[in-house]
This record gives structure tokens, sequence and C-alpha cells, in this order.
């Protein structure tokens, strides 16, 4: 049986209390259940039950997690690709 996010959390010991610890928690989980970093936020707030927008603010604060959140969106064709000339 897999543990949820939560039990994976609570077993780390880690509290949210600033966007580095957010993000520490969405690494954990992204190398737990192999899932993107998109992913990694939406099954964080399902087992919070709390909504995206919510935790946008602590994405927003780390610039290493939203890089990695926008490079997910782009492989998925969710934003566009920017454009490079072969100079």
């Amino acid at each position: 049986m897999t543990k949820t996010n939560k039990e994976l959390i609570k077993e780390s010991g880690i509290e949210i209390h600033s966007a580095k610890t957010f993000a520490l928690v969405i690494e954990k989980i992204v190398a737990e259940k192999d899932v993107t970093h998109m992913d990694a936020v939406i099954l964080y707030c399902e087992d919070e039950g709390c909504e995206p927008f919510e935790v946008s603010g602590l994405i927003k604060r780390n610039k290493a997690l939203l890089d990695k959140i926008e490079n997910n969106a782009r492989e998925l064709n969710y934003l566009p690709r920017t454009a490079v000339l072969p100079i």
C-alpha cells in the first residue's frame, strides 16, 4: 500500500513555514510519486484540502520551483515555447 502525500510529509517532520520548505515537500512528492511538479502541487493540495491558488504565493516566492512548473507547462504545450533562432 502506498502512502499518501500527507503521511510522507508527516514522516519527514517538515512543516510548511516558508516557500523553501514548501518546495522541498513538492520535490519529495515528485521523487516519491514520479510525477511532474505541477501534478505534485495538485496532489499536495488535494491531500491538504486546499486550493492551488492558496499556495500560489509560496510558488511565486521560490524561483526554482516556479521555473520547474513553467517548464512542465511548456512541455505539455500549456505555455508557448520561446523562439530561438539558429544563428
